[in-house]
């Protein structure tokens, strides 16, 4: 069994946890750009931008 790609990868939950964190917490002026950059996240973690709301 090859491990190497699960220590790449971190946990897809811890991950949203972060963004939906990220979030809560950014600048109203820096809020596009992070929302960018969680949406070019090549796992498209799109629920934390809807749950944004």
């Amino acid at each position: 069994m090859n491990l190497r790609p699960l220590a790449q990868n971190p946990d897809e939950h811890a991950r949203f946890a972060a963004y939906l964190d990220k979030l809560r917490r950014v600048a109203d002026a820096d809020e596009a750009d992070l929302v960018g950059r969680i949406l070019a996240d090549p796992d498209r973690p799109t629920p934390a931008v809807v749950q944004r709301g």
